[in-house]
């Protein structure tokens, strides 16, 4: 008897269809029978998805020999365990998709040094950077450790890294970053000036909400409740005071929306507001976090501060977790971005209230002053009652 085609198989499991529905299908040997459940779907790629995710949850897996693992399975299940939540989603699917285009049904096994040596250069011959190949394995490097850690695989291999080649290192002048603003539509605009007034990636700023911009204490809290930092850490850092006005025209749960609606992706947003703009393709939402950076340093804001403002670790005592919330808390960058929001902004932020106005007016007022020079300050010798702290009547006197 010939046995009916086999659209998929997955670690003892394969697809059939019923009514042109498919089922996940294994054999219960006790019971000498198959047993099969539908996956609801009349989609193959679909189906194949859901048949990987089912065995993963259902089925009892052995850790297998890296001759008989390919590195398809690998790559799948780690994108549906782990990969599909994280902001770098997109990312695995790209690598993913370029890896199995070049390394078809291989098992891992095959990725010996030299088929390794080969994949390169496949990559770069199809035109990929040094950087691009370098996630690229990144992405095959951690599907086979997670492979590994959850016991798809008995041992995995060593991958190899490439060069990355030099940093980008655009940055763009207050010019630029004017017409990029006048160029962007309303939620892009919101997102500009966020990014200069917080230097954070694009995803903290698409995740920040108005709750977590206070007013009355001035700060921003960029790593919402409940998540876990990491190596990309998420600051704490003050509210501008040029920020204030865009905080309080926010009206819905987001900052940055679209129609009522949060915001995914601003990637088609921003690629027209380059283009109008007369931008490179070097110019990505990332350029402004690093045209902050860089203008904190060119005005001589302490490293300490650049690193606190940026997210970095800048000391390894227990105290720096309290450092935010003295009043002076990173008053030179705080000056700097809200001098840059003001010049690129310029009349086209949201109107002040009253309310928002009584804030600006006692709030900052170190950040609103003309700072004092790191040489100026070495010449005076000592920090006088106006140099740190906001003057008061006492101090004053």
């Amino acid at each position: 008897m010939q046995r009916r085609k086999r659209f998929f198989e997955y670690r003892d499991h394969w697809l059939d269809t019923r009514d042109g529905v498919f089922n996940v299908c294994w054999n219960d040997r006790p019971a000498r029978q198959v047993r099969r459940i539908s996956l609801r779907t009349r989609d193959l790629r679909e189906a194949q998805d859901r048949l990987v995710a089912w065995v993963m949850e259902h089925a009892s897996l052995q850790p297998g020999d890296p001759r008989s693992v390919t590195i398809a399975e690998c790559l799948q299940r780690y994108y549906l365990q782990h990969a599909q939540h994280l902001p770098s989603e997109e990312q695995t699917r790209i690598g993913s998709r370029q890896l199995l285009s070049q390394l078809g049904d291989a098992v891992v096994a095959e990725l010996t040094p030299d088929r390794q040596a080969r994949l390169v250069a496949e990559l770069r011959a199809a035109g990929r950077s040094g950087g691009t190949v370098s996630r690229i394995l990144s992405v095959l490097r951690a599907a086979l450790k997670h492979a590994e850690k959850f016991q798809l695989l008995t041992k995995a291999p060593f991958i190899f890294d490439v060069p990355k080649g030099q940093p980008r290192d655009r940055v763009l002048t207050v010019a630029e970053l004017r017409s990029l603003f006048r160029h962007a539509s309303p939620h892009l605009q919101v997102f500009i000036v966020f990014a200069i007034g917080t230097a954070a990636r694009r995803s903290a700023i698409l995740e920040l909400t108005p709750g977590r911009c206070s007013l009355a204490r001035r700060r921003i809290d960029l790593n919402p409740g409940g998540r876990a930092q990491t190596k990309k850490h998420r600051a704490v850092v003050p509210l501008a005071p040029a920020l204030a006005p865009w905080v309080e025209a926010a009206t819905g749960e987001y900052l940055v929306e679209y129609h009522g609606q949060p915001v995914a992706s601003i990637k088609t947003a921003w690629r027209e507001a380059r283009i109008r703009a007369g931008l490179g393709p070097d110019v990505t939402p990332n350029t402004i976090r690093h045209t902050v950076a860089t203008m904190l340093r060119e005005e001589g804001v302490p490293e300490a501060q650049c690193a606190a403002f940026l997210g970095h670790r800048w000391s390894n005592s227990t105290t720096e977790g309290y450092a935010k919330h003295r009043p002076d808390y990173l008053s030179d960058a705080v000056a700097v971005v809200d001098r840059l929001i003001s010049e690129v902004a310029g009349p086209g932020r949201p109107a002040t209230s009253e309310t928002t106005a009584s804030v600006l007016n006692s709030c900052l007022t170190v950040a609103l002053t003309p700072r004092t020079s790191t040489k100026e300050k070495a010449r005076s010798g000592v920090v006088g009652a106006t140099g740190i702290e906001p003057v008061t009547p006492t101090m004053s006197t």
